[in-house]
């Protein structure tokens, strides 16, 4: 099904986020060897702080999305 990003609820687009965040993790290796190569880092540090800081920032503004709506 295709969503228009703009057309769709703060709460669907944090839900979308949160998975995001939650697929990333679960093939954080993968990401972590994609990253390394497109950055020329090396694996351990996209693994230690790339991917998960990635993870963190999809899940932080999921949920400012939720507050800010909640005002």
């Amino acid at each position: 099904m295709y969503y228009s990003w703009s057309k769709t609820t703060p709460q669907f687009r944090g839900t979308i986020m949160r998975k995001i965040a939650d697929l990333l993790e679960a093939r954080l290796e993968e990401f972590a060897v994609a990253e390394s190569r497109d950055q020329g880092k090396p694996v351990s540090l996209a693994r230690s702080v790339d991917i998960p800081r990635a993870c963190l920032n999809l899940r932080f503004f999921a949920s400012a999305v939720a507050h800010k709506m909640n005002r």
